[in-house]
């Protein structure tokens, strides 16, 4: 990624980017900002919903030169479940819903969802399909968010390839998963 020239809290993006505590960083103050907002999203779970599974999610928003990456574990999740909350908390960290957004997403499930507009009929028929729905209160967040941006493009990515933002929130998931482990390894010994 390059070494981040200095770790601020950025005056200038804070309408653009929800800081949840924590500070923004940028490598370069932007002459011109970019036009739209970069968003990539990733899931990741070992032993994926089974008892004592550690899961993550996380997203990379980039702004002109204003990059925020931000992840979370959790235990007994899914690998699904994990892809639609990098989505939904991705889009959650925007403040502003006029602003162009393209994420990036290496979920089959989520940008078919969002690209074919599944939702539309589970939401016709009450969040529900044959079979059944599962994660229905996650689909019905995601498409809250997804629907409060006017102008919002949903591209598929390979997972696992040379993407090096895709890589980056990868390598993020893979972190906090190894952080959850190392607490839950020292909570049982």
């Amino acid at each position: 990624m390059g070494e981040i020239l200095f770790f601020t809290p950025c005056y200038r993006c804070k309408d653009i980017f929800d800081k949840r505590g924590d500070q923004l960083n940028f490598k370069t103050e932007p002459t011109s900002p970019v036009q739209k907002v970069l968003v990539y999203t990733d899931g990741a779970s070992r032993g994926n919903g089974k008892e004592h599974s550690v899961s993550a999610y996380a997203y990379f928003l980039k702004w002109g030169g204003y990059e925020k990456t931000f992840g979370k574990a959790f235990e007994n999740r899914t690998n699904n479940q994990m892809e639609m909350l990098a989505v939904i908390e991705a889009l959650k960290a925007m403040k502003r819903e006029d602003i162009p957004i393209e994420l990036y997403a290496d979920s089959a499930l989520v940008v078919n969802c969002l690209t074919q507009h599944w939702y539309r009929k589970w939401e016709r028929d009450g969040w529900t399909k044959k079979g059944g729905l599962k994660n229905a209160d996650l689909w019905k967040e995601l498409i809250y968010q997804y629907r409060r941006f006017k102008n919002i493009s949903i591209i598929k990515v390979k997972g696992h390839s040379t993407n090096e933002y895709n890589n980056l929130v990868d390598k993020e998931c893979n972190e906090k998963m190894d952080e959850m482990e190392a607490v839950l390894l020292e909570k049982n010994m």
